[in-house]
């Protein structure tokens, strides 16, 4: 009855996102901004590339860019937007119930308040980096949270880390900061404490 009622909560979650007309997200115009003069700066546009210079550095805040670019020669922007934004409530919805099993089945039901969370005022303010952020911390929090970490999780947790320092610098530190957290409490000898903590 829960993955359905969860499965349920998360396809409303979604409804706001597919009303017509442009989504009332504060920051979401300069995203869609940035991937199209990107569009134009990579098809040669004159004008684009006299005004701008590509940045190749490995910088924070890649992330959104690169999908919606990928999306592009598929849809417009503000579809590749929505459906960006979509993938996002689905794995923020998967990663709590994931996590929520794992560390406490019992109380599966808290899973159910994902679809909710994703409405928060990051959102209406259009932090697309940020959002997409959430889901890949809750993601590296359910690895941390194995009883043993072996090699194969050690490379998921590389993987999610490296992907979420190109989403959002912000939340790469609070995992750092999380994964410090975790190592030091795993040393007291109250493990099971830890696991419940993370």
């Amino acid at each position: 009855a829960l993955p359905a009622a969860l499965a349920l909560l998360t396809l409303v979650a979604l409804v706001p996102l597919w009303i017509p007309g442009p989504l009332p997200l504060q920051d979401l115009p300069n995203h869609l901004l940035k991937v199209d003069l990107l569009q134009r700066w990579l098809a040669g546009d004159p004008q684009a590339r006299e005004v701008f210079d590509l940045n190749l550095r490995p910088v924070p805040n890649l992330t959104c860019y690169l999908v919606l670019l990928a999306l592009s020669p598929l849809m417009d922007l503000m579809t590749a937007a929505r459906l960006y934004l979509s993938a996002c409530v689905l794995a923020l919805c998967w990663a709590a119930w994931v996590l929520v099993r794992r560390v406490n089945a019992d109380d599966a039901a808290v899973a159910l308040v994902a679809p909710g969370v994703v409405y928060t005022n990051f959102l209406s303010k259009g932090f697309l980096n940020f959002v997409l952020a959430l889901p890949l911390y809750v993601m590296a929090l359910t690895v941390l949270a194995k009883d043993h970490l072996g090699r194969r999780d050690l490379g998921w947790l590389c993987a999610l880390g490296t992907l979420l320092y190109f989403t959002h610098g912000f939340v790469f530190l609070a995992l750092g900061g999380a994964v410090l957290g975790l190592a030091l409490l795993m040393r007291l000898p109250a493990r099971e404490l830890a696991v419940r903590l993370a």
